[in-house]
């Protein structure tokens, strides 16, 4: 746990790093996709870790029904779970699963889904 003093003026990543914030990271831009899957338009796929709680947001399309892409150790749920989300192309909310080997599978190929509100503990 950090220390700070009286009156020490924190930078945004100095808070974030004291409240246990990962702050935002971009799939595309470390972890990357699988089978084909993508980001849907402008909406950045990412995920953060604050405390205990992974979050995910952000639009997925265009693969195949298998792993869309799988979290790093440190981001990976202690049970596997399944969400609901947001299915834009059949306007109906679709299963989503993530495992504890970090992996995010779609259960509907192709199809728009979003990832928006989806949380779980890691312990």
């Amino acid at each position: 746990m950090a220390t700070f003093t009286s009156g020490q003026v924190l930078t945004a990543a100095q808070m974030n790093l004291a409240a246990g914030d990962s702050g935002w990271i971009n799939v595309s831009g470390g972890v990357g996709f699988q089978n084909s899957w993508a980001v849907s338009g402008v909406y950045t796929v990412s995920y953060r870790l604050i405390g205990q709680t992974v979050f995910l947001r952000g639009r997925i399309a265009g693969g195949s029904a298998n792993i869309a892409f799988t979290l790093p150790a440190g981001y990976r749920p202690a049970q596997s779970g399944f969400f609901c989300v947001w299915d834009n192309t059949a306007s109906s909310g679709k299963r989503l699963q993530i495992d504890t080997s970090g992996n995010v599978i779609p259960s509907t190929a192709t199809d728009v889904q979003c990832l928006d509100g989806v949380s779980f503990s890691i312990n």
